[in-house]
């Protein structure tokens, strides 16, 4: 399924662990698929944000990602 996302290619790696503040657990995920633009890095938590590029205009999937993490009180960026 991780392939799929990066268009067949590139690897996912899911990394926990606990922030040094010991308050807090930290999840990271990262690939090395073909990444995201630039111009597409701020937009793309909205409910409506797509990449026309990818399977016909079909959306991320980070605007649900960000509804739960902010609903459990967390923080959600991507670079």
């Amino acid at each position: 399924m991780a392939a799929e996302a990066m268009h067949g290619t590139g690897d996912l790696t899911i990394t926990t662990y606990l922030a040094p503040d010991q308050n807090t657990i930290v999840m990271e995920f990262t690939d090395t698929g073909e990444g995201i633009l630039e111009e597409n890095l701020t937009p793309n938590f909205g409910s409506f944000f797509y990449h026309e590029g990818y399977r016909n205009g079909t959306g991320l999937g980070l605007a649900t990602s960000y509804g739960i993490v902010k609903e459990h009180g967390g923080k959600i960026s991507v670079r």
